[in-house]
């Protein structure tokens, strides 16, 4: 049994020292309305592959955005991705970990609903309104990652400690043991 409890701390520790492969980049984006007729702000986020650039967003999400604009799709969170399905442009660049040029553009087919991010920045659900910018007024910054390597790590030094103490407790004759 104690070899079997020693091979499972040493495939714990293992396993939490073993650098995961990177995940997405994820980035957080804003833009507010400066030319648009429904004032307020749109959030949301963008997923991006870890190592490339240019290159295309997998997955962007519209977080928050004008309780003026009149959307069909209900939420936020609103999955662009899946719900906007003709793309005109898809490159973003990052560069030392900030999105640094962006040409975004989707819209459904029928045209009324469409997020261009870029040197023109827009949220349009129908054709009575939009919020906007064209001055190229988009902030990107990076979401904060959850530390999992962190989790794992502290969870293989607590099962080490464990089978340790349980070796030890073990090891100790009844005379010697103290009671707690």
């Amino acid at each position: 049994m104690k070899q079997f409890s020693g091979i499972i701390a040493a495939i714990l520790f293992g396993a939490a020292l073993t650098q995961p492969a990177k995940a997405n980049a994820i980035f957080d984006f804003s833009f507010s309305n400066i030319t648009g007729n429904v004032p307020g702000t749109v959030t949301g986020y963008v997923v991006l592959p870890n190592s490339c650039s240019p290159c295309a967003a997998i997955d962007v999400v519209l977080t928050g955005f004008p309780a003026g604009l009149d959307n069909p799709y209900g939420g936020p969170p609103i999955d662009v991705t899946t719900t906007f399905t003709t793309v005109s442009h898809d490159t973003f660049t990052v560069n030392s970990g900030v999105v640094t040029a962006v040409e975004y553009a989707v819209s459904l087919p029928s045209a009324e609903s469409s997020l261009v991010l870029g040197h023109i920045n827009a949220l349009q659900f129908s054709d009575t309104g939009y919020t906007g910018n064209q001055d190229g007024l988009v902030s990107f910054t990076a979401a904060v990652p959850e530390p999992n390597s962190v989790i794992l790590m502290s969870t293989a030094l607590l099962a080490v400690a464990w089978v340790a103490r349980r070796r030890n407790a073990r090891g100790r004759s009844p005379a010697t043991r103290t009671n707690r």
